[in-house]
């Protein structure tokens, strides 16, 4: 049973008018001008990377949300909103190349702020509104936006007087990029520490000429299975770093296998969520190193594809979660990531020569995987940035055609954000329950 929110779901926070315009965005870059003549020859997104261009045809949004001592108002939201964005860069060039390299005033700010009070912020974090709807409702603002839910009455037992959200778009913002805002350092992409691995020319061939197989087949598949509707719902759980740490122990696994473990047989829920035989996953390495992704000029993840054999028996499913992360991580971990490029990059030529073959549905069709997991960089909030923040954060990301898990570690937490098909949400009070059983042994 969904129990009643102080923000109503699925709907932008900030009321405006819809804007009937492209969006020209621009990943950071050291000439400008080349990038806007660029833009100019080829259209928007012309500086994007294929994974940029497909986070912004998916309207995937990313966020982190945290309580906060402080009591903030529209002027500390827009500082707040500053701050983030001289952190950022590419949130600013991405706004200038927009909109003809229209400076970001106070007055731009205070559009991309808000707060609302509340009687009771326990129904945070689960509350929010984390789709990308607010951002692409006004292209003609930078994509990012702060909100928060102040509490009428001061300070609760937990010394709690709002929570805030930042919600920002994936094409231009990531997990690593979150971690090093908590800490209030540089999150820029214009400076990564290594270039993009590029690929063997007999590679390059291969991978094009599967993704030229596979993109035909995904229109086909995403017109007959994509929803037609978006039934993505968010929900967060908080599990001490001490209980997972022990638990893992005690299994003899890694506390990440343990939280992919959790999260799969729970929401497998016997076989009625995912699968009887085995749970298809792509999960995403987020160690925050500074090197970008493979032949990705922004991103500094990796995806692996994995499948999990599905057991009744907890223990048992666990340890095969971990053998097969382990084997996945012993091998060329560059293989599913070169072909998402690969697929990505077909899928952005298509579109510019065939364009009536798409639709807002084909970016909601999310492959055949059951499950999208992330582990983020770890998140502890210090510096004048998070001044009056309150630990543990939450993180994760809103598709709106995947059921994606992140986890987030803290100091003494690790949250784990739930954004999924609602059908899924009544089985996340199961993960604390099987954690339970541990304790009772």
């Amino acid at each position: 049973m969904r129990r009643d929110l102080p923000v109503q779901r699925n709907r932008p926070l900030i009321e405006s008018r819809h804007v009937e315009s492209s969006i020209v965005a621009a990943s950071p870059s050291k000439d400008r001008n080349g990038v806007n003549a660029n833009a100019a020859r080829h259209g928007p997104l012309a500086s994007f990377s294929n994974n940029q261009w497909y986070c912004h045809q998916s309207r995937q949004s990313v966020f982190f949300s945290s309580f906060s001592s402080a009591k903030p108002d529209t002027d500390y939201l827009v500082k707040l909103a500053a701050d983030i964005i001289a952190f950022v860069p590419q949130l600013a060039t991405h706004f200038q190349d927009a909109n003809a390299s229209k400076a970001i005033t106070p007055e731009i700010l205070t559009q991309i702020v808000e707060h609302i009070e509340v009687d009771d912020l326990n129904a945070y974090p689960d509350g929010w509104n984390v789709s990308s709807d607010p951002l692409f409702d006004r292209p003609d603002l930078p994509m990012l936006r702060i909100f928060a839910a102040v509490r009428r009455d001061g300070a609760d037992d937990k010394g709690r007087q709002a929570a805030i959200l930042v919600l920002s778009t994936h094409a231009l913002l990531e997990g690593a990029d979150s971690a090093l805002l908590t800490r209030s350092q540089h999150a820029g992409h214009d400076e990564l520490g290594a270039p993009p691995t590029k690929r063997s020319p007999i590679k390059h061939m291969l991978y094009t000429a599967i993704a030229s197989i596979l993109a035909p087949l995904q229109l086909v598949a995403a017109f007959f299975l994509a929803p037609r509707e978006v039934d993505i719902d968010y929900r967060a759980l908080t599990i001490p770093r001490d209980k997972l740490r022990r638990i893992a122990t005690h299994i003899g696994i890694r506390q990440r296998s343990l939280m992919f473990a959790l999260v799969c047989h729970t929401l497998n829920n016997g076989g009625k969520g995912f699968s009887k035989r085995k749970i298809s996953a792509i999960y995403a390495d987020l160690e925050g190193k500074n090197v970008t992704s493979f032949e990705d000029e922004f991103f500094r993840y990796r995806m692996m594809e994995a499948s999990f054999p599905v057991s009744d028996d907890f223990i048992t499913f666990a340890k095969d979660v971990e053998t097969e992360i382990l084997r996945l991580e012993a091998s060329d971990v560059r293989a599913t990531q070169s072909l998402l490029n690969a697929l990505f990059g077909m899928h952005r030529w298509m579109k510019n020569n065939f364009p009536f073959l798409y639709s807002d549905r084909t970016f909601r069709f999310g492959g055949f995987y059951h499950l999208d997991l992330s582990v983020t960089p770890p998140h502890q909030l210090r510096g004048p940035l998070t001044k009056g923040m309150m630990e543990p954060v939450y993180c994760g990301t809103h598709h709106p055609g995947l059921n994606i898990c992140v986890f987030v570690p803290g100091r003494k937490e690790v949250t784990f954000n739930f954004t999924m098909n609602r059908r899924h949400l009544d089985n996340i009070d199961k993960v604390e329950a099987l954690l339970q059983t541990f304790d009772q042994n």
